[in-house]
């Protein structure tokens, strides 16, 4: 897509989420600006802990996203009829 990223991440239990998501966020940004210089994340992010059963499935969506994104009528997991 391009408004957004998913990433899936492995990182030990004691490592606070937004720690993770600050160093990612930075470390993208400095390499980003440098090709797109008008590059800027959004305030925020979601996030999701998954089961590892789950991970063939998700490894397989998270391949097959951008085909998911081109159809107009397509709603991530995440997404309910009452949030815009």
């Amino acid at each position: 897509a391009d408004d957004h990223v998913h990433v899936l991440l492995r990182f030990p239990a004691k490592r606070a989420l937004a720690e993770v998501i600050q160093r990612l966020k930075g470390a993208s940004s400095r390499i980003l600006a440098q090709h797109t210089p008008a590059f800027a994340w959004q305030d925020g992010y979601w996030a999701r802990s998954c089961n590892p059963d789950d991970l063939t499935a998700l490894t397989h969506y998270l391949a097959t996203q951008r085909a998911h994104h081109r159809d107009p009528a397509a709603r991530e997991p995440w997404m309910t009829d009452d949030v815009p």
